[in-house]
């Protein structure tokens, strides 16, 4: 594979943009803050070498096939965001004359291990949509996308600044 192949399979403004996502996350709830910053750069790691592979992979995919891509992978990150959160909420502090949770240190390392599966999740999905947009830039997925930013900040400020 020579340069100009490595360079045009590799989504960098993909992986800027992700990274700008990756730190809005990390601000968040999402992740504890005693390896928020270990699992923040691992995503980003091993997500900027997935995005690498699928760019790589779906280069040449027709443009339903990538449309489709992206909506699987977003669902999953969707669903791994949610996780991260239940996660959070079941390892609260007990209720008064509550029990604590059981096995708290698994709980931890779980929510670990998903919170980086869904980071690199997040930036594979990014990488992919990028793609899309190469195809053909689609009025449909700026206002889905418009509009699922517009969701997530309004549930991040629901959740933590209100």
């Amino acid at each position: 594979m020579g340069v100009k192949a490595f360079a045009a399979a590799l989504p960098g403004p993909a992986l800027l943009f992700a990274g700008e996502w990756l730190d809005l996350f990390a601000q968040t709830g999402l992740a504890s803050p005693e390896w928020q910053v270990g699992a923040h750069r691992a995503a980003l790691a091993v997500g900027a070498f997935s995005a690498f592979v699928l760019s790589t992979l779906l280069r040449k995919a027709a443009e339903q096939t990538l449309v489709r891509v992206s909506w699987v992978l977003f669902a999953l990150t969707v669903a791994g965001l949610a996780g991260c959160w239940g996660i959070w909420f079941h390892l609260g502090a007990p209720s008064p004359g509550g029990l604590a949770v059981a096995d708290p240190a698994w709980w931890r390392d779980a929510w670990r291990l998903l919170y980086v599966v869904t980071l690199v999740l997040l930036v594979s999905t990014v990488a992919v949509a990028s793609l899309t947009v190469e195809k053909k830039s689609s009025v449909v997925f700026w206002i889905i996308a418009a509009v699922s930013l517009v969701l997530i900040i309004a549930g991040l400020w629901y959740l933590f600044l209100r």
